[in-house]
């Protein structure tokens, strides 16, 4: 019963208790299909009339977009950053604001707690997720990145961004919705995660 209570007051305060949210209705970006549909227009008579055949064909892409690829990923809970580097470890791809556990317990990989905590060592995103829920509060969590058990890096309402920059999660790191697509669409599964 305490931990229910607590975990209810967390839930209000970490912002996930209000029945309307901004991401209400929100839907994933549509799948884009590089196809071109072309129909024959045969003139026959009507005898020999076949009927009209679709094909799909690969579009030619006439210029390829060459997006980074983040290798590494570094958020430091002292400095609420999320820093994601490419080939270079030296200079970061982009550096956000980002909110971590609110307050302030850290725990190794093999330990576990209901109460709000970040899990600090290397990891690597195992899946991504466009338009995840939260399965324990229910919140939506676009543009999501796993990394450990029930912890993801994903977008949060705009209405908590003036949070981002200081710990306000249950153990999620969040970001811009901006911040968070770019995150989604440079990152592949196997990218390394360091938060320290």
């Amino acid at each position: 019963m305490v931990f229910s209570g607590i975990s209810l007051g967390l839930v209000v305060f970490l912002g996930c208790s209000e029945k309307e949210s901004i991401f209400a209705g929100w839907q994933p970006p549509p799948k884009r299909s590089k196809v071109a549909v072309v129909q024959s227009d045969e003139v026959l008579p009507p005898e020999q009339k076949r009927p009209t055949i679709t094909y799909a064909m690969p579009v030619a892409t006439l210029a390829v977009e060459v997006k980074p690829i983040v290798k590494l990923i570094v958020v430091s809970v002292n400095r609420q950053r999320l820093m994601a580097y490419g080939s270079n470890r030296q200079d970061p791809l982009e550096t956000f604001l980002c909110s971590t556990a609110v307050g302030g317990m850290v725990l190794s990989q093999n330990v576990k707690s209901e109460l709000p905590h970040n899990h600090l060592g290397e990891f690597t995103i195992d899946w991504r997720d466009v338009d995840h829920i939260s399965g324990e509060y229910g919140c939506p969590m676009p543009y999501a990145l796993h990394f450990f058990e029930g912890h993801w890096i994903h977008a949060t309402e705009p209405k908590f961004y003036d949070k981002l920059g200081s710990p306000a999660s249950h153990g999620c790191v969040r970001l811009r919705l901006d911040d968070a697509k770019w995150l989604f669409e440079h990152t592949p599964i196997g990218c390394k995660l360091v938060i320290q």
